[in-house]
């Protein structure tokens, strides 16, 4: 058995852009408080282990991204579709936002539509500017579930600029047992949904 800190750090050796980042446990939450202290990049995107970007569907973000460099005043948030892969199944469901968001420009809050009962933003939707991350101090709980919530609600107040991106970019594993999104798991959790959501805060 090859423990997840051995491969992390044999990613690194083999992949410069790689960086391995050694910490107790402290849940999902202080797993991405710690990636978004180190991060270097311009924009910040979290990718959970058992899900994938697809290369194809990530190509245009990256040209955009990295165009976003020398923008005089560069977007804040860009969305893209996620997938939800039920493996076991077979099957496949895309999220989208084609009704809600206007593709090919920039735009503000007044040019977005409504959104349907079953339809919204995840983490795996969004790619904010890191800069804005930290500029208002986002920090999620430690050791709680769903803080995903937090992570995508609370910077929406400080976004002016978003971009959107209709293509199937991020795959969403769906299967495991274990799987805090499985309704059994997420029954025994309820507890910690009020957390996450009472957590949520509006700048002063």
């Amino acid at each position: 058995e090859i423990s997840c800190s051995l491969v992390g750090s044999e990613m690194c050796i083999r992949d410069s852009i790689v960086r391995a980042i050694h910490q107790p446990n402290k849940g999902h939450g202080g797993a991405v408080n710690t990636g978004l202290a180190h991060a270097t990049g311009f924009y910040f995107k979290v990718v959970d282990s058992d899900d994938w970007l697809d290369p194809a569907a990530m190509f245009p973000l990256m040209v955009y991204l990295r165009s976003q460099l020398d923008a005089p005043v560069p977007c804040d948030m860009v969305v893209a579709n996620y997938v939800y892969d039920k493996v076991d199944e077979g099957e496949q469901k895309v999220m989208g936002y084609g009704n809600v968001l206007p593709e090919g420009y920039e735009f503000g809050w007044d040019e977005v539509g409504h959104f349907g009962q079953s339809q919204y933003l995840l983490m795996h939707s969004v790619y904010y500017r890191t800069e804005m991350l930290r500029k208002m101090h986002l920090e999620l709980p430690e050791h709680t579930f769903y803080v995903d919530n937090i992570f995508v609600y609370e910077p929406l107040v400080y976004v002016r600029t978003m971009r959107y991106f209709n293509v199937d970019a991020y795959h969403y594993f769906i299967g495991r047992e274990d799987q805090s999104v499985n309704e059994k798991v997420m029954m025994g959790r309820m507890d910690q949904q009020p957390v996450s959501y009472t957590h949520l805060t509006l700048p002063t």
